[in-house]
């Protein structure tokens, strides 16, 4: 910096030094808040893709408690969704699994329980669901079930 007749005069090197001490000497509590995290449940059914579950569950003399849901030959992960989405009030879902899993066949399960039924859908791909008090699912795989 040169001071002439009073006044300082900035210099290129004053002034990229002004800007570093500025930008970096921001403490945090001033600085803008990050916008919140938006969480996706990624790609819809299609129109034609009808998912079934019975909201009233199959009732037989042998079994006084059974619940029964309909998959379709497509993605496994919508159906999933629909399925947490539905039964157990999730808002979100976190996915740390390949989107590609795929149901095979027209079929439909049946369990003595809504967590034995997911159970008996997430165990033939080595996935598993945590749920969280916030509506939250996290579906990942189980340790033994990981992929490389």
């Amino acid at each position: 910096m040169h001071v002439q007749g009073g006044y300082m005069q900035s210099t290129p090197w004053t002034v990229w030094m002004c800007f570093a001490l500025v930008g970096f000497g921001v403490p945090v509590h001033a600085q803008e808040p990050c916008p919140p995290l938006q969480f996706h449940s990624g790609p819809q059914l299609s129109p034609d893709l009808h998912l079934s579950p019975n909201p009233n569950p199959s009732r037989s003399t042998s079994t006084p408690d059974v619940v029964s849901y309909t998959l379709q030959p497509a993605l496994l992960r919508p159906q999933l969704e629909y399925l947490l989405k539905h039964q157990w009030h999730v808002q979100n879902v976190i996915w740390y699994a390949a989107y590609g899993h795929y149901w095979p066949t027209h079929y439909e399960l049946s369990a003595a329980s809504w967590d034995e039924l997911l159970d008996q859908l997430l165990t033939p791909y080595g996935l598993r669901v945590v749920l969280h008090d916030n509506h939250t699912a996290v579906v990942e795989y189980t340790p033994q079930g990981r992929r490389g």
